[in-house]
């Protein structure tokens, strides 16, 4: 590997190290807060080292791909591996930036087995990425999936050629792709169908004698696994009965490498009991019991595969049947039940060892922050969101926490213009004097906190050490609706996701935005306004080296088409200007503080 690569990787590794505000908190707050400084510089550093890097260093290379020496082609492909290795996956971004261009150069030179190896290995890089936006609604997120299941489709293609194919590898990455559609879609009966095509070559003697030192035991599970996914499908009544087998049989297979031991693990057990619950062999009720005895063998501070589904991943399911039958949502033993889970699944979550932090638990935490269930729970989502981005998205919540301080000055200044400005929100509108100003004030600053929480579901925040490639800014676009979807769940942050959705969108609609943020539709899009443009100061300024008068100019440019004039003219307040001022230049001490706090008490209650 070359030396850049080699550096690249280790400012990767290290900036994911110092961005987790969870370390050295038994050190005392001073300590931790100059800790917290020194790493937020390292980190700017780090993204200006890494950035030079590539523009200097990868980008000419795989520009002059096609003169590239085998062993620079050797290079190039270890360093991508060295980024992608299905763990802690340091960055797909450059990973698929890199396979790209390979799969472009082997396609010139007519290498057949070259084009389909990375095509394949395209198709991962492009299946981490896409788990940027997994969750998102279907119309958001279909075409980076689309895009995805054509790479592989056409890796897959290649099985007409299975038998001229001489190597064995390409063999197998023919089949791996096959099954890997199956990733691509959610469709349930073309997701059964790609599996059960994947499952057909697996089996068929011709295509494992042409290549038997392929692990065909590994691909099997594998297929197995796929498509015993679809198990809950089995409760739609529109598959046929050859659907209903394949699943069926799978989920079989999946569970009968453990029926010999005396106490199958969780991962193993669940699918089987889903797959009868879904049949209707077994009750709800049974059901709902043997989740209970899952999660509650778990240890409370297992951190592995099999703890994180039995402490997250299960309680999750289990909050979910709560949340699909109206009749358990006042079963108080049911209740009393999730609320213990649901303490169980926070503290492991805020406590989770630093050293293990990984791919899969992004994951988790997107999963988490997309089917939580807070119903007759003491830790609400608000709870749950709130300390999720102050272990796992730091800065992010220090950003946030400033936008909402913008946001209450900018609000204050309009209250006392127009008592009724903000009357177009209902609970607003109920309230009079001292009482309305509060509840006001609250509101802004927590939509200010809020606006960004697509950032941390989606985990975009790990791209710290680069900029953006253009199919992770259009992901990052969608961070509007990402936010907006999680908090319109849950009662406890029902209120901000119209603000989450809109505050990146302009006033007047002449640039329509990927969120589909209707500003007429909306109650609170007075509160949008002002959290709209107290987000772009705080953002643009960085941008602008501190120049807020530049930033200002920005703003009054755009007035009327960006920012409302209504909002804008705030600005002409000199006190509302000064207090602005002030709060940019100061130290974010206070707010750092409140993460210090905040995850100490977590650490505490998880001992």
């Amino acid at each position: 590997m070359r030396q850049y690569q080699s550096e690249y990787i280790e400012n990767v590794r290290e900036a994911a190290a110092l961005a987790d505000f969870g370390a050295e908190l038994d050190e005392g707050f001073e300590e931790w807060y100059s800790q917290r400084l020194a790493a937020l510089k390292r980190i700017g550093e780090l993204k200006r080292r890494n950035t030079q890097l590539l523009n200097e260093c990868l980008f000419p290379c795989l520009d002059a791909l096609h003169g590239a020496k085998e062993y620079e082609l050797k290079e190039l492909s270890e360093f991508a591996e060295s980024l992608l290795d299905w763990k802690t996956n340091l960055d797909p971004g450059v990973y698929t930036a890199i396979h790209d261009a390979m799969l472009s150069l082997y396609r010139v030179r007519g290498d057949r087995d070259a084009v389909v190896r990375e095509l394949y290995k395209l198709g991962m890089g492009m299946y981490y990425m896409d788990r940027y936006v997994a969750g998102l609604k279907e119309d958001k997120s279909a075409p980076f999936r689309f895009q995805n299941e054509m790479v592989f489709t056409e890796a897959a293609s290649y099985l007409r050629c299975y038998e001229e194919m001489e190597n064995e590898e390409t063999r197998g990455y023919i089949v791996r792709s096959t099954a890997n559609v199956a990733l691509c879609v959610r469709d349930h009966k073309r997701k059964i169908a790609a599996s059960s095509r994947a499952l057909k070559i697996i089996h068929d003697e011709k295509y494992v004698s042409l290549a038997p030192s392929l692990p065909w035991s590994r691909f099997e599970q594998a297929a197995h696994r796929q498509m015993s996914a679809n198990r809950i499908s089995l409760s739609r009544g529109d598959l046929s009965d050859e659907e209903l087998a394949e699943v069926l049989d799978s989920c079989h297979e999946v569970f009968k490498s453990e029926q010999a031991s005396a106490n199958p693990g969780a991962r193993w057990l669940w699918p089987y009991y889903d797959m009868e619950y879904s049949c209707g062999y077994v009750s709800r009720e049974c059901t709902l019991e043997r989740l209970e005895k899952l999660i509650s063998d778990t240890p409370a501070d297992q951190y592995d595969m099999n703890g994180m589904y039995g402490n997250v991943h299960l309680v999750l399911i289990y909050g979910e049947i709560l949340r699909r039958h109206e009749e358990l949502r006042g079963d108080l033993k049911r209740l009393r039940f999730l609320n213990a889970a649901n303490r169980r699944l926070y503290r492991t979550l805020l406590n989770y060892p630093a050293d293990r932090i990984d791919d899969g638990l992004r994951h988790d935490i997107a999963n988490v922050l997309n089917n939580y269930n807070e119903t007759g729970c003491e830790i609400s989502f608000k709870q749950l969101a709130l300390g999720l981005t102050q272990r796992y998205g730091g800065e992010l919540y220090i950003r946030g926490r400033l936008k909402g301080e913008m946001s209450k000055r900018l609000c204050e200044t309009l209250l006392k213009r127009d008592g009724t400005f903000f009357d177009d929100i209902p609970f607003i509108a109920a309230l009079t004097g001292e009482n309305k100003t509060r509840a006001l004030l609250n509101f802004a600053l927590e939509c200010g906190i809020f606006c960004d929480i697509g950032l941390v579901k989606m985990g975009m925040e790990e791209i710290r050490t680069r900029g953006l490639f253009e199919t992770e800014h259009r992901m990052y676009l969608l961070h509007p609706v990402a936010g907006s979807e999680v908090l319109r769940r849950n009662d406890s942050t029902l209120l901000y996701a119209d603000t989450a959705l809109g505050h990146e969108s302009c006033y007047d609609g002449s640039e329509p935005t990927v969120s589909g943020y209707e500003r007429n539709a909306s109650c609170y899009r007075q509160m949008t306004d002002a959290v709209a443009l107290a987000s772009f100061i705080v953002e643009r300024l960085s941008q602008c080296g501190g120049d807020f008068g530049e930033v200002l100019r920005q703003i009054y440019a755009a007035e009327g088409t960006r920012f409302s004039p209504l909002i804008v003219s705030a600005l002409s307040d000199q006190n509302l200007l000064n207090d602005l001022r002030q709060l940019l230049s100061a130290d974010r001490r206070p707010y750092y503080k409140e993460v210090y706090n905040a995850l100490r008490q977590g650490e505490e209650e998880g001992r």
